[in-house]
C-alpha cells in the first residue's frame, strides 16, 4: 500500500465513594470467581454440545447490523452497554491504531458472539473492536497518533480519502457465532475462557451479557435501590457487579429452598452452575415470583 495514495485528500479510575466497603466487595468478587475451581465437576460427554457458525463480513456491513434504537435500526448485533460496569471505551488513539491496522491489512482476531433465542447476537469477545468501527464510521472521533500513515491524522470517516475509505469499508472480519443450540453451561465456559485476558470478567459480568432479559433487568434495577445500597454500605452499584451476584444468590437460594423439608433443591455443590441454571430459567420470564415482589417492596417502604 502506498502511503501517498492514502494521504490524498477527499474534497467532498473511578473514585472511591463506597465508605470504605470497596475492599470487602473486591474480596467477594475474587471469592465468587474462584470458589468453584477447587472442586471442578466433569461435564458429561452428552452435554458437551458446542455448535459454532463462522461468517466473514465487511466492516461496513458489520456496522450496519448493529442495533440502534435511536435511529430505528432493530439490527441483529446487540452491544450491551453494561456488559461490564467498569469498561471504558477505548480512547481515540487506541481506536485510531485499530483503524490503521485495517488500512495496513493486519489480521484482526475473530469476534465472538452469542446467538440469542430471538436470533440476535450478543458480542462477547471483541466488543471494543466492534464499538470502534461503529464510532468511526459514525464520525464520532478523528484519527490521531497513527504511526504508519501519520498523514491521515485528524481525519474522520467523512473526510477520509476515497482509497482509504474503501479499504476500511471492505476490511474483512471473521465472526464466530456460538449458536443457541449449544449447551448453555459449555457456552458459558467458552466465554469465560475467551475473557481470561488482560481484564478478566467476573462470573456476574458475563451473566449480565449472556442472560439479558426481564429478570436481569430487575437485578440491575435493584442494584440502584437506595435501601439496598445502604444495607450493603455502598453509595453506587459495585463496579464489578458483586452486588448483582449477591441479589442473584438471594433469588436462587430462596427460590429453591423448601421450608417444609428444610432442604435446598437443584443445588449440586457448584454455585456457578446453580446460578447460571436459575438465571437462564428466569431471564425472559415475567417477574411475578413472590421473592421478586418482596424485593421490590424495598422501593416503597
Amino acid at each position: 500500500m502506498n502511503n501517498k495514495d492514502l494521504s490524498e485528500q477527499n474534497n467532498g479510575s473511578e473514585e472511591n465513594n463506597n465508605n470504605g466497603r470497596d475492599d470487602i466487595f473486591d474480596k467477594d468478587v475474587t471469592e465468587y470467581k474462584n470458589e468453584d475451581e477447587e472442586t471442578p465437576k466433569e461435564v458429561p460427554a452428552e452435554l458437551r454440545k458446542i455448535i459454532t457458525q463462522p461468517y466473514d463480513y465487511s466492516i461496513k456491513y458489520l456496522v450496519s447490523m448493529i442495533k440502534n434504537k435511536e435511529k430505528g435500526n432493530e439490527g441483529k448485533i446487540y452491544l450491551e452497554p453494561e456488559f461490564q460496569r467498569n469498561t471504558q471505551v477505548w480512547d481515540d488513539k487506541t481506536a485510531s491504531l485499530l483503524i490503521e491496522s485495517i488500512l495496513m491489512n493486519v489480521p484482526i482476531p475473530p469476534i465472538y458472539v452469542s446467538e440469542e433465542e430471538d436470533g440476535t447476537w450478543n458480542v462477547i469477545d471483541g466488543l471494543q473492536r466492534v464499538n470502534t468501527f461503529k464510532r468511526f464510521i459514525n464520525n464520532e472521533f478523528k484519527l490521531r497518533g497513527l504511526e504508519a500513515f501519520p498523514q491521515l491524522n485528524k481525519s474522520n470517516y467523512k473526510t477520509l480519502n476515497p482509497k482509504a475509505k474503501n479499504i476500511l469499508d471492505d476490511g474483512n472480519l471473521r465472526i464466530i457465532v456460538i449458536t443457541q443450540d449449544s449447551n448453555p453451561e459449555m457456552k458459558y465456559d467458552i466465554f469465560m475462557r475467551l475473557n481470561r485476558g488482560s481484564v478478566s470478567l467476573t462470573e456476574q459480568e458475563l451473566r449480565n451479557c449472556l442472560f439479558r432479559g426481564n429478570f436481569n433487568n430487575l437485578i440491575k434495577d435493584l442494584c440502584n435501590n437506595d435501601k439496598l445500597l445502604s444495607i450493603l454500605g455502598l453509595q453506587k452499584p459495585h463496579k464489578r457487579m458483586a452486588d448483582a451476584e449477591l441479589i442473584l444468590r438471594y433469588f436462587a437460594l430462596s427460590g429453591n429452598f423448601n421450608w417444609d423439608t428444610q432442604k435446598l433443591g437443584k443445588y449440586n455443590g457448584v454455585m456457578k452452575t446453580f446460578l447460571n441454571t436459575y438465571i437462564k430459567e428466569l431471564h425472559a420470564a415475567v417477574i411475578s415470583d413472590t421473592s421478586a415482589v418482596n424485593f421490590r417492596t424495598l422501593k416503597t417502604e
